[in-house]
């Protein structure tokens, strides 16, 4: 039987290699992870949103249609301000690296329908906090707070784990309507 050689030097390298990969993967800002499979098994639906997707996890699941109009419906009103739908996606321009960088998985998303999933969430959840602290601010027609009950799950859905948005976002869409990143955490809360 021959005996397997083993060198310090082959080891090393080998080890050395592994450092390098913990060190790229180390260095990315992802935040916004899948939950395990092992925790899916155990409930799944704690971490499905139930009306609503936030982010590109769970964009384009048939039930979440009627909340995808709802979102249009906001992103309607923002195109018809003095700025224009340009001035929000050049905002998200400037950021769109680090919201990319920000999302452990991809679902191979190309990065133009994953920008425009980030700008319409984003410029929707913001709108959304804006109507609850100002009530002034609601059209007579909303339907999320014509029907409160949606309402309350929209609010369940915006804290699960796989239905998030990089703070970031929310905090540079909140300024284009004035509203700083305090008043955004407190609303979020």
């Amino acid at each position: 039987m021959a005996e397997c050689e083993v060198s310090t030097e082959k080891v090393g390298k080998i080890l050395e290699s592994k450092l390098g990969e913990l060190s790229k993967k180390a260095s990315s800002p992802s935040f916004i992870f899948k939950a395990p499979r092992e925790l899916r098994w155990v409930n799944e639906s704690a971490f499905e949103p139930q009306i609503i997707s936030i982010g590109a996890y769970h964009h384009g699941k048939p039930h979440f249609e009627a909340m995808e109009r709802e979102k249009l419906h906001y992103l309607d009103s923002i195109r018809q301000q003095t700025e224009g739908l340009e001035h929000y996606i050049a905002a998200y321009m400037s950021i769109e690296q680090f919201v990319w960088d920000s999302y452990a998985e991809h679902d191979h998303k190309e990065r133009d329908k994953f920008g425009a999933i980030i700008v319409l969430d984003g410029l929707f959840v913001v709108q959304l906090f804006l109507k609850v602290m100002d009530p002034k601010l609601r059209e007579e027609n909303d339907a999320l707070f014509k029907q409160n009950l949606n309402l309350s799950i929209v609010a369940q859905d915006l804290l699960l784990l796989e239905n998030q948005l990089p703070f970031r976002v929310l905090e540079m869409f909140g300024s284009k309507f004035g509203i700083d990143g305090a008043a955004l955490r407190k609303e979020a809360h």
